[in-house]
């Protein structure tokens, strides 16, 4: 209940509980507390254009900045929160706090447990994961071309529909495709079209489908570009069947 309050005090929307949060404490090598929300649905999917909140940082509970756009990367720009660290000065800059060697540090544990929270909750409830990544999916993936450290973390959290299965409802992960690819299959294929229906009629599928090998079905252009981009998953080529 207070963590609902916290985030409604944050964000100003007193009717909204968010999708989760993550309450982070740090202590060595340096000092800092987070708490980080996610709201429940993305406004930039609405039509609101892009969202352009930040963190609020404090430092030894004194408020340094709101809004903090750098503690966090473009594609977790939806998240919500507040980072107090006792280790940055109170006295600061925008451009110097980007210089400072305990903010970079905090940033990058940000991403790392916000990116393995995110893993932790596809593992336990798909359906919970889902719920998620209808929202924020779109803004997730382009960490794909944007972040080199994380890429393959990022690469693990998407999700596609496939010719496993009709229920696009289910779409699935790259790891759950290659579970059920031949052991000695060295690429993952994948075939875009404008709309599911013209996919599934693409004459291309018929050799695919008599093999008995999936293939990722992409009506989103921004997927396939994704997919270019990656090139690679686990070791596997990303191949375009077109």
């Amino acid at each position: 209940e207070q963590y609902t309050k916290f985030y409604q005090y944050l964000t100003s929307h007193s009717d909204q509980e968010p999708l989760w949060h993550l309450h982070l404490s740090s202590d060595s090598p340096f000092q800092f507390h987070a708490v980080l929300y996610c709201p429940p649905s993305n406004f930039e999917l609405m039509g609101f254009g892009r969202v352009e909140h930040g963190l609020h940082l404090c430092a030894k509970r004194v408020l340094v900045q709101n809004d903090n756009k750098e503690l966090l990367p473009e594609y977790l720009r939806f998240i919500h929160g507040l980072v107090d660290s006792a280790d940055l000065p109170l006295n600061v800059s925008r451009e110097s706090l980007q210089d400072n060697t305990v903010f970079r540090k905090i940033r990058k544990v940000l991403v790392k447990r916000v990116l393995n929270h995110l893993e932790g909750i596809a593992k336990k409830s798909e359906e919970d994961y889902l719920k998620f990544y209808k929202q924020f999916g779109p803004v997730l993936r382009e960490g794909i071309a944007n972040e080199f450290e994380h890429r393959d973390t990022i690469a693990g959290l998407l999700r596609f529909t496939s010719s496993h299965s009709d229920d696009e409802e289910k779409p699935t992960s790259l790891a759950d495709y290659l579970e059920r690819a031949p052991e000695d299959q060295k690429q993952i294929y994948y075939i875009g079209g404008v709309e599911l229906k013209a996919i599934k009629k693409n004459p291309n599928l018929e050799i695919f489908n008599k093999k008995n090998l999936e293939v990722l079905y992409i009506t989103d252009p921004i997927d396939e570009f994704v997919l270019t981009h990656l090139m690679t998953y686990k070791e596997k080529q990303l191949t375009s069947i077109d």
